[in-house]
């Protein structure tokens, strides 16, 4: 007697196990009791025989194999519907090879090498060797490769296999389009950093959804610029100006040297200063106009159309000795206030200068140069190298000098009797 002993365990043949069951082919019927299947009657599970075959009726086990249906198991209990049929026909969206509930619901074999997994009867996800995503041809999937910085890995259209996410290396995340890095993310110390593509003039790297040729770009090693209308305006390195118009030097401002400037090709030009409180107009590394708390000071001539209107400025001293600062030799009135004498000193000579002494007290005013290089001329003589002058002690006594150089300081007008004091 041949048999086969099948032994079946586990929900999926629930309904004919228990224990072992045996199959007994040369069996013409089933003797009372046994659990045999016979080969002579319709329901027979023939091997190596027209095909071979497993049958039974509607709600049993079927496998038939080279006469189509592979493999199939239905409602085998009053709750599992299952369909697997892996050398048959694979299967389709609506009635998938391996299926679950109401059995359009499942796995089955689309292409060659590509499963996919069914949705009420509706292809959703495929997965191949290289590739796994959506079926749907412009929906999302992730490729099976080394991702890099140009070559991405997850990607949010897989029609589109060139642009998604990719990564430069350890930490790093890549936003890719087109096989061109637009973003990378990296985390280092703690902490991440966003790196940006270099970008163009008409296609800046920053740029604004609805106006994408306004923005920010690299334009060179260790410059930024941004463009404006695709056209590039403004740059920032070691200073922030635009290509001829005015801008801001990143450098410490002199007398001589701006930071504000009017043309970029013209750095020597702009405005500087010198502390705190002055600020420089600066020509050609010349200051030329110097403003502070004291007033202002120009270099050169000054040009005006109309009138030029304002005040002198006075000082009424009454100090015994006041010794004097270029500033206040710019067009300035020193009044000697009460009858004692008073010495002053003057700064150093420097052109165009022009101080007015006056006796308003009847104390005698006398007026020593800085030091023995500095000469004064009095009524157009000198009375000789560092050597002082007096006035007579007279209320209404006056002087005016103007150093016309670097040493010489002259008369421009005077009342009373000044002499030398040092003859």
């Amino acid at each position: 007697m041949r048999k086969i002993i099948l032994f079946l365990a586990g929900v999926l043949f629930s309904a004919l196990l228990m224990g072992q069951t045996s199959i007994d082919l040369d069996q013409a019927s089933a003797a009372a009791g046994d659990s045999s299947w016979q080969s002579a009657d319709v329901d027979t599970l023939y091997f190596a025989r027209d095909s071979v075959y497993i049958t039974a009726d509607g709600d049993s086990i079927k496998f038939v194999v080279d006469d189509t249906e592979g493999f199939r198991i239905v409602n085998v209990t009053t709750d599992v519907s299952t369909v697997f049929d892996p050398l048959g026909t694979f299967g389709t969206a609506a009635n998938p090879t391996v299926a679950f509930g109401d059995g359009n619901t499942g796995f089955y074999e689309i292409a060659d090498n590509n499963f996919a997994l069914s949705i009420a009867g509706v292809s959703e996800w495929s997965f191949q060797s290289t590739l796994m995503g959506t079926v749907r041809a412009t929906g999302p999937a992730f490729r099976e490769l080394t991702p890099t910085s140009t070559v991405p890995s997850f990607i949010p259209n897989k029609g589109d296999l060139d642009s998604g996410v990719g990564s430069a290396g350890p930490d790093s995340v890549s936003i890719i389009a087109g096989g061109v890095e637009g973003l990378r993310v990296v985390e280092g110390s703690g902490t991440s950093q966003s790196l940006f593509s270099l970008g163009l003039e008409a296609q800046p790297s920053i740029s604004f959804i609805g106006d994408d040729n306004l923005g920010i770009y690299r334009s060179a090693a260790d410059v930024m610029r941004f463009s404006m209308a695709g056209n590039a305006e403004w740059l920032i390195s070691g200073q922030f100006t635009s290509d001829n118009g005015a801008g801001i030097l990143d450098e410490g401002p002199t007398t001589t040297n701006p930071v504000f400037i009017l043309n970029a090709s013209k750095e020597t030009t702009g405005i500087g200063g010198d502390d705190d409180t002055q600020v420089s107009l600066i020509s050609g590394g010349a200051e030329i106009l110097n403003a502070g708390a004291t007033g202002i000071t120009v270099t050169g001539i000054v040009s005006a159309t109309g009138n030029i209107s304002g005040t002198t400025d006075i000082t009424l001293d009454t100090d015994p000795t006041v010794t004097l600062t270029t500033a206040d030799c710019r067009n300035k009135a020193r009044f000697n206030n009460d009858a004692d004498v008073i010495d002053y000193t003057l700064p150093g000579a420097a052109v165009g200068l022009v101080v007015i002494f006056y006796d308003i007290g009847g104390g005698v005013i006398t007026i020593d140069p800085v030091d023995g290089t500095d000469t004064i001329y009095l009524n157009g003589t000198s009375v000789g190298a560092g050597d002082e002058i007096d006035s007579p002690g007279d209320v209404g006594d006056f002087i005016a000098l103007m150093a016309i150089d670097a040493t010489r300081w002259v008369t421009i007008g005077r009342s009373g009797t000044w002499v030398d004091a040092n003859p």
